[in-house]
């Protein structure tokens, strides 16, 4: 599951069977998103089939980033008005504004997550040199 999150592969099922019992296989799948934990791939066993049928009665591809229970979101970003605007309050908050600054924060609240802003400053959109680093927003 691991290699399947770095990929960003969600929406995956693995079916064990157990070498001693032909008329039993287990399905695993794993949230990266929890309660208990962000970004991690912890398998969990999803049903089981036994006796010719489905345990539970559920969905086997449920949608796994639909809440990602307050989990912290990297975004970066840099002031681009209309689309993104960065307002710093005195306290030394960063809020964001603009199109893509409210589509943000509605996709925060929507997914129940927190962003971490992280701001390029005058390097806007970055550019990629020959020996393969690059700066800005694609850094």
């Amino acid at each position: 599951f691991q290699t399947l999150w770095i990929e960003y592969i969600v929406n995956v099922n693995i079916l064990f069977m157990p070498p001693e019992n032909n008329n039993e296989a287990i399905m695993y799948t794993y949230y990266p998103y929890s309660t208990s934990y962000c970004g991690l791939a912890v398998p969990v066993q999803l049903n089981h089939y036994v006796g010719g049928k489905w345990l539970h009665d559920i969905k086997h591809f449920p949608n796994k980033i639909k809440n990602l229970h307050g989990c912290v979101l990297s975004v970066g970003t840099f002031n681009n008005p209309p689309f993104m605007i960065i307002n710093q309050r005195d306290n030394g908050v960063v809020e964001v504004d603009g199109i893509d600054g409210i589509l943000l924060r509605v996709l925060a609240q929507k997914m129940n997550f927190n962003v971490e802003l992280f701001l390029t400053g005058n390097e806007m959109w970055g550019e990629v040199s020959e020996n393969g680093t690059s700066t800005g927003e694609l850094n």
